[in-house]
């Protein structure tokens, strides 16, 4: 079994990232003195591919309202099938350029079957807004499922937070009596979620899947803002997120959890106390916790060790 092999193999059991394995089979291929696509190279390549892109999406929009929407829908769908091609003619290969290519490749085609899907049911079925909406994220999100299952990536993992997101609010919009505190609920529901699944070995890479459920776990206060208990609840989770970084050695958890921390402690004060304490006291107390939860995490990390 082969380099290249063991490395996909190890990528999808989660014990190392995409970049990890690039990184490592560049490695064994200079070693074994193979052929490789240089990064100056790969670089220009994709100035090229999207320089191609912009110009015929522009070239495009020149005439796309001139088109009927069978003929929108027949375009989307053709640029569709040609990047699935292009992505499946690349094939997995010992190259990390060819393997990043064709992700780039599928991830353009997630974009490339939302468009095709709102044309479909903005100008021919000719839906609401908001059904439209719904059934375009949903559609989306099975599109970067698939791009996932076939490819596990950042791009991947990062198209299909969005599509979920995106399908999430809506479907809490459908909703007209459902209050806004709602989306925040759903976006810490689905972060947790998300969490759990990354944390069981399910989602990856590991780095990314974790960054992103972090995400969804701040967003609590989404919209509502500093009234409380939100602040609170964005203070807990970060709190949470600082302590699993610890727990799981993830420094992406460590880093958002004092983010959070950072945008909820100012929050939580200013509501609490309005103005009697002032600006300069509040960011005092802000950076005394955030250094006081450094000096602790530092000396718990070293107890855990001993």
């Amino acid at each position: 079994m082969g380099t290249a092999d063991d490395l996909r193999r190890w990528v999808e059991a989660g014990l190392i990232d995409e970049d990890t394995a690039a990184r490592i089979g560049e490695h064994e291929s200079r070693r074994k003195g193979g052929e490789r696509v240089g990064r100056g190279t790969e670089a220009v390549a994709y100035l090229g591919a999207v320089l191609v892109l912009v110009a015929l999406a522009i070239l495009t929009a020149e005439f796309w309202d001139r088109i009927e929407p069978w003929g929108r829908f027949a375009v989307s769908a053709i640029v569709t099938g040609v990047l699935i091609g292009v992505g499946w003619l690349l094939g997995r290969s010992t190259e990390p350029a060819v393997n990043r290519a064709q992700t780039f490749a599928w991830f353009l085609a997630v974009g490339a079957v939302a468009l095709t899907a709102g044309v479909f049911f903005d100008g021919i079925v000719k839906t609401d807004a908001q059904d439209s909406f719904l059934w375009v994220s949903l559609i989306s999100l099975v599109a970067t499922i698939a791009l996932w299952i076939a490819r596990p990536s950042t791009l991947a993992i990062v198209a299909m937070a969005f599509a979920a997101w995106a399908a999430t609010i809506a479907i809490i919009s459908r909703f007209d009596t459902v209050p806004d505190w709602t989306f925040g609920l759903a976006f810490a529901g689905l972060g947790t979620a998300w969490f759990l699944l990354t944390w069981g070995g399910i989602l990856r890479p590991t780095t990314a899947s974790y960054a992103i459920s972090a995400i969804g776990i701040l967003f609590i206060a989404f919209p509502e803002g500093s009234h409380m208990p939100w602040p609170l609840l964005g203070l807990a989770g970060a709190l949470a997120l600082m302590a699993l970084s610890v727990r799981l050695n993830q420094t992406v958890l460590l880093g958002f959890g004092v983010v959070g921390l950072f945008v909820y402690i100012p929050m939580t004060i200013f509501e609490l106390f309005e103005e009697s304490l002032g600006v300069p006291v509040a960011l005092l107390i802000t950076g005394v916790a955030l250094l006081g939860v450094v000096v602790g995490t530092v000396r718990f990390r070293k107890e855990v060790q001993t």
